[in-house]
């Protein structure tokens, strides 16, 4: 099985002081489904990530996190820090 992108949404969930059943429940969905995602283990596609976004408070962009690649032709220095990509301004939450 292929791995998923790295993601926050662990992270973000703790500093939120919920369990994965809590975030499951504002999310619609199950506990499992939500360990699976956040081991990488389920693919978080964008409609996953506007979900546990908003249940989370968050900027669903925030996330994920973008590795460089070594040898981007952009970036003179290689391998650097992380890097967020924006969701284009239709997926955003409105009002935020």
């Amino acid at each position: 099985m292929i791995k998923a992108l790295p993601n926050r949404i662990r992270a973000f969930r703790e500093r939120a002081g919920l369990s994965m059943q809590a975030l499951a429940e504002r999310a619609g969905t199950s506990a499992p489904q939500i360990n699976k995602l956040e081991k990488g283990d389920r693919k978080l596609t964008v409609d996953w990530m506007i979900r546990l976004g908003r249940a989370l408070g968050v900027d669903p962009k925030d996330l994920m996190v973008i590795e460089p690649q070594d040898s981007a032709p952009f970036e003179a220095g290689g391998a650097g820090p992380r890097k967020h990509f924006d969701l284009p301004a239709s997926l955003k939450r409105r009002g935020a």
